[in-house]
């Protein structure tokens, strides 16, 4: 009876992560710029994905790793082309996430909208291990919400 529950656990999870995967076309345009599988993405513990010319339009696959990554430790999308709904889609990540502990994301430009949707991703997420924060100086200064999210969470925002 356990491993009935067990394998529907996994059924339930897998058709989860298929229904949200980006399409073929979206994970190549990631792939092109960083390299790599989708599953090499999906079994590591850290990403450096740092100046790769990443953009909104990359995020959702980048979100999908986020989500169905249960080791990723650490993520580095800095100096990139992120916008706000680039960061909105990484927040909708973080909603489920219980692994991350770094999350680098100075050198875009997420702005308030971004700021705001990752603090309440931070408020949403009661088990997410976040401990380090990396944004430019202009959102933790602006950003009253995202500073009071993590806080709350205790998040070091850098």
């Amino acid at each position: 009876q356990e491993e009935a529950k067990r394998e529907a656990a996994r059924t339930a999870a897998l058709a989860g992560r298929t229904a949200d995967k980006p399409s073929d076309q979206a994970i190549q345009r990631l792939l092109s710029k960083v390299g790599g599988s989708l599953d090499d993405a999906l079994r590591a513990t850290e990403l450096s994905w740092i100046g790769k010319e990443i953009d909104d339009a990359d995020m959702a696959t980048v979100a999908y790793v986020v989500k169905f990554n249960a080791v990723l430790n650490r993520l580095e999308l800095g100096g990139n082309n992120i916008g706000p709904s680039g960061a909105s889609a990484i927040a909708e990540a973080l909603k489920v996430n219980a692994v991350l502990n770094t999350l680098v994301l100075f050198g875009n430009s997420i702005g308030d909208a971004g700021a705001t949707a990752i603090a309440e991703a931070l408020k949403a997420n009661a088990v997410l291990k976040l401990k380090t924060l990396k944004v430019d100086n202009s959102i933790w200064i602006n950003s009253s919400k995202l500073v009071a999210a993590c806080r709350a969470k205790g998040v070091v925002l850098k």
